[in-house]
């Protein structure tokens, strides 16, 4: 398969002096021909020279061209007209002449252009086939029957690290190969030579500059002017053999990863169908990995959970990443709550879910949360003691001492103008006493919360605090709020409570908004301030509750406590506190 085009190109000297012997053969050749045919050929038989010529049009197109073969048209017709027919067609008229003439060149033209037709697609497939050859990306070269080298490519001058084709040609193909590889290379050799193609094979080289590579050939044997000659076709795998150990190396880490890892991993498709699962996946669900990979997502999932893992396995596909808790039913009927990260799409149409038994974790929140519930409640109970107590009987003390100071104040004993007047300071402390002691009472358990509700026990503590921060309290509660629970309004007034109290200490905000909203399963309670907000640092939710003291925690506790939820958004100009209780309506 050496073409024409692959041989070196001859100089333009050598092609005109070509191009012109190809004329001068197509037009003299003829004319020489014609007149020996027809002076040889009896006078009945020389008709025929006609169609000799036509013939030899034909193979002048064939073997010398299209405009050679034009040339030997006319050579041809000027024969006929001088030479031939004046001996075959004696005395005949010279437009049945021009006629057989006309005839004569159209049909030469015509053969000669289908001839210049099929050169010119001959030439083109050539073409084509050298363009092929050089701009392959694998190497390709020929050799003799004895693995001379005769011709490369671009490709395998660059494979071998030579500088250009003449590193090369006269090379014998042995000096490329490994000496591991040798005893192949003579089989192969061989097997060529005898005419059997070989099939793909992969072999180690050595390239010029010393380089060791990885390669896969195969060949063919062609016969070319009575010569075998050997046709070879190269691929480099060297970068293909690296990225395939780099492959084979990071599937070996991640296997032992999926095998070793503690926490359980599956792989999900598309359709929800587990298709494969680490040991510890079987651990926390105690099933086989097998028995895992007959069953699909929502199979250990509690009856009354499987409307909500179907709706995080939507999400789970056409998200990213997905994060939460979710509860399985065991083998065994045990139920495990875990912590879940699904991947969407590690590769295309399938999923990985990680998933980290938090079981005793759980249970551990769950009793510490209900310590934290049992504390605060034991502390509203001290509250509502100590407030009765201070109420009941140290301010009654006291407006029983201060009516004891009165009854000294009357007496003849107070006529001296200095003991009068400690008196009635006395007087003056144990009534503001009183008053303290009262709004102590009051801000420790307001009573009125039991007696009158919510929203009037709000209104007379933003009044006092206005009044004792000097803070302005703008209320926008309903005109009327069904009686709640103790217990929720309790939780309510302590976040108010507690809300403003760090406006106070912390904010530096002129003024504070309760506002209060009824809706139909819900109370959404909103304390707002105009501060400069809390440290950057704090902002987040994970960072807030993390840092944040013990008056936040205790928000967040009694709210959890009864099912709601506590939103705090800080920002440079003002900080917001949320809270949405679940309500029955009624």
């Amino acid at each position: 398969m050496v073409g024409q085009g692959l041989s070196p190109s001859r100089s333009d000297t050598s092609r005109n002096l070509g191009n012109l012997s190809k004329f001068l053969i197509a037009f003299l050749l003829p004319i020489a021909i014609a007149i020996g045919v027809t002076d040889f050929l009896p006078p009945l038989l020389q008709g025929v020279t006609g169609l000799l010529s036509l013939l030899a049009v034909a193979l002048t197109a064939r073997f010398l061209g299209f405009l050679p073969a034009i040339a030997a048209t006319l050579s041809f017709a000027a024969v006929q007209w001088f030479h031939v027919w004046p001996a075959v067609f004696p005395g005949r008229p010279p437009p049945f002449l021009i006629v057989r003439l006309v005839l004569f060149v159209t049909v030469a033209t015509l053969i000669a252009s289908i001839s210049r037709r099929k050169e010119s697609e001959l030439r083109e497939a050539d073409e084509m086939y050298r363009s092929l050859v050089e701009l392959a990306p694998d190497g390709i070269g020929v050799s003799d029957h004895q693995g001379h080298v005769l011709f490369v490519n671009e490709a395998l001058v660059r494979l071998l690290g030579a500088r250009d084709r003449s590193d090369l040609i006269g090379r014998q193909l042995a000096d490329f190969i490994h000496p591991d590889f040798q005893e192949a290379r003579r089989k192969r050799m061989t097997d060529l030579v005898a005419g059997t193609p070989a099939s793909p094979m992969e072999l180690k080289w050595v390239t010029l500059d010393g380089r060791i590579i990885d390669v896969e050939t195969t060949g063919v044997p062609v016969h070319r002017n009575k010569k075998l000659l050997l046709q070879g076709f190269v691929r480099d795998l060297t970068e293909r053999k690296k990225t395939a150990a780099k492959l084979e190396e990071t599937a070996r880490r991640m296997e032992a990863l999926f095998s070793a890892a503690l926490d359980a991993i599956v792989l999900i498709d598309s359709t929800g169908r587990f298709v494969d699962a680490n040991p510890a996946a079987s651990a926390l669900l105690g099933y086989t990995r097998e028995e895992i990979l007959s069953r699909s997502v929502g199979d250990f999932t509690p009856p009354d959970k499987k409307a909500a893992v179907a709706a995080i396995w939507n999400d789970a596909k056409s998200s990213q990443n997905l994060r939460g808790e979710f509860a399985n039913v065991r083998k065994d009927g045990e139920v495990r709550n875990f912590d879940y990260a699904i991947v969407s799409n590690v590769l295309p149409g399938l999923h990985c879910a990680f998933m980290r038994d938090i079981t005793a974790r759980t249970l551990a929140e769950l009793s510490v949360r209900q310590l934290s519930a049992r504390l605060l409640q034991l502390q509203d109970e001290e509250r509502r003691r100590i407030a009765r107590q201070l109420h009941d009987t140290t301010a009654q003390n006291l407006a029983a001492l201060q009516l004891h100071l009165s009854r000294i104040a009357r007496s003849p004993a107070a006529s001296d103008s200095a003991i009068r007047e400690l008196v009635n300071q006395s007087i003056e402390l144990t009534e503001l006493s009183v008053a303290e002691i009262r709004t102590l009472a009051y801000l420790l358990h307001p009573p009125m919360i039991e007696d009158a509700g919510l929203l009037p026990a709000l209104r007379w503590y933003a009044q006092g605090f206005e009044e004792r921060s000097g803070i302005k309290v703008i209320l926008d509660l309903p005109p009327e709020l069904d009686r709640l629970p103790l217990e929720v309004a309790t939780t309510l007034f302590r976040i108010v409570q507690e809300a403003l109290t760090n406006v106070q200490r912390h904010s530096g905000s002129a003024v504070a908004r309760i506002r209060i909203e009824r809706q139909p399963q819900a109370l959404h309670l909103e304390i707002e301030d105009e501060g400069h907000g809390m440290p950057e640092a704090l902002r987040q939710d994970e960072t807030l509750f993390l840092a944040a003291g013990v008056g936040i925690a205790g928000m967040r506790e009694r709210v959890r406590e009864h099912g709601g939820r506590l939103y705090i958004n800080s920002r440079d100009n003002g900080t917001v506190v949320s809270v949405t209780l679940p309500m029955v309506e009624k």
